[in-house]
C-alpha cells in the first residue's frame, strides 16, 4: 500500500512540473513575442523592460530573425543601437543564413551597414548560397554599400595577416 501511495505522488509531482514546464515556455514564447512587438513599434522602454526581465536579446521568431535583425529590417537605427547596447549579437543568422549586415546591405542603408560594422558584423559570413553582404549590395545595385564593404573586407584581410 506504501509503495501505490509513492506512485500517487510522484505521478502528481511529475504532471506539476510538466504542467510548470508548459507554463515556463508559454511565458517565455508570450514576452519573446512582445519583444518583438516592442522592436517593430520602436518602443526602446519596452525592450529594456522585457528584456531587463529576462528575455534574450538575442531570441529567435520561428525564421530564427532576432529582434536586432527586424530592426535592421524596419530601417531603425535607434533601436539598433539601442539593441547593440544591450548585447544584441550582430552576427546571428536568420533561417536561410542571412545576416542582418546581408539585410542591411541588401536594403542600400549606408548608415546601417556602418552601424553593424562598427559593431563587428562579420563581412565573410556568407548565407545558404554563399553570397555575402557585399553580393547582396552589388546585386542590388547600391555600389556604394558595395565599395564600402569590399574596402571593410580588404581592411579585415591585411589586419588578420
Amino acid at each position: 500500500m506504501n509503495m501505490k501511495a509513492d506512485n500517487k505522488k510522484t505521478e502528481f509531482l511529475l504532471r506539476a512540473v510538466e504542467n510548470s514546464y508548459k507554463q515556463i515556455v508559454a511565458d517565455i514564447t508570450d514576452r519573446t513575442e512582445l519583444l518583438f512587438q516592442a522592436v517593430e513599434n520602436g518602443d526602446k522602454n519596452a525592450i529594456a523592460d522585457i528584456t531587463d526581465k529576462g528575455v534574450s536579446v538575442n531570441s529567435q521568431d520561428s525564421l530564427r530573425h532576432t529582434p536586432l535583425f527586424e530592426a535592421v529590417t524596419l530601417g531603425n537605427h535607434d533601436v539598433v543601437r539601442f539593441l547593440i547596447d544591450r548585447w544584441a549579437d550582430v552576427n546571428i543568422p536568420e533561417v536561410n543564413g542571412i545576416t542582418p549586415l546581408m539585410e542591411a546591405a541588401s536594403c542600400g542603408d549606408i548608415g546601417m551597414v556602418e552601424l553593424l560594422l562598427a559593431s563587428g558584423a562579420d563581412t565573410d559570413a556568407a548565407d545558404d548560397f554563399g553570397d555575402t553582404a557585399y553580393d547582396y549590395a552589388v546585386n542590388q545595385d547600391f555600389q556604394e554599400v558595395g565599395e564600402m564593404l569590399f574596402l571593410e573586407m580588404n581592411i579585415r584581410e591585411k589586419i588578420a595577416v
